[in-house]
């Protein structure tokens, strides 16, 4: 079988398990996936040639009485493994437990980790995955080269501030990770030294 049929298949028996899901919601998004380069198509046969696939399933569900909106991933590894995650270099890539009952789905979260370094980022909805995921992707490809928490930690509040990802790779995360670090605290250093500036003064008069 090749990834479109058996992600269908998948589809299929998700929906069968979860009998909130409104199946006639669900729209599949295929990513096809090389190297850094993540691309988004409504095609299904657009993963096939790729080094690794990944399907989304953004759907909506019902919440007591009321309705909300989750997804459910499916990737299509190099290595032939079909997970809802994937894992390259050690590091572990995964999105937050799909939601389809109970509960509202607040947010929708992706994570990377290895080891005793983490990060995670939130998808604004699941609707905007195909838009969203292939910064997440490239936020990826440069966290996976990261050896401490505090590059990991800078890169994230880069990709926040929604500059562009691609510029991280021209810089040495670790070392514009301590120069930030050092400016904050010299100025910390100034305000105080102001503070005892201004105390000192008040006692004169």
């Amino acid at each position: 079988m090749n990834r479109y049929d058996i992600s269908s298949d998948f589809k299929k028996k998700f929906v069968e398990e979860n009998k909130s899901v409104w199946s006639k919601s669900i729209k599949p998004v295929y990513f096809s996936i090389n190297g850094e380069q993540a691309k988004a198509s409504s095609n299904p046969y657009s993963m096939e040639q790729a080094e690794h696939g990944l399907v989304v399933f953004p759907y909506v569900y019902t919440v007591i009485s009321q309705k909300d909106s989750s997804l459910v991933p499916l990737f299509f590894c190099a290595n032939g493994d079909i997970e809802d995650y994937i894992v390259i270099d050690g590091w572990k890539l995964s999105f937050s437990a799909p939601t389809t009952s109970m509960y509202r789905c607040h947010s929708t979260s992706v994570y990377m980790e290895k080891d005793s370094l983490s990060i995670d980022v939130k998808i604004s909805s699941p609707w905007n995955i195909a838009k969203e995921f292939p910064r997440i992707w490239k936020l990826f490809y440069i966290v996976k080269d990261c050896t401490s928490q505090i590059e990991v930690d800078y890169a994230k509040k880069f990709f926040e501030n929604e500059l562009e990802i691609e510029n991280l790779k021209s810089k040495n995360l670790l070392a514009e990770a301590e120069i930030e670090s050092l400016n904050m605290l010299i100025t910390s250093y100034k305000q105080l030294l102001e503070k005892i500036s201004n105390l000192a003064d008040s006692k004169k008069e």
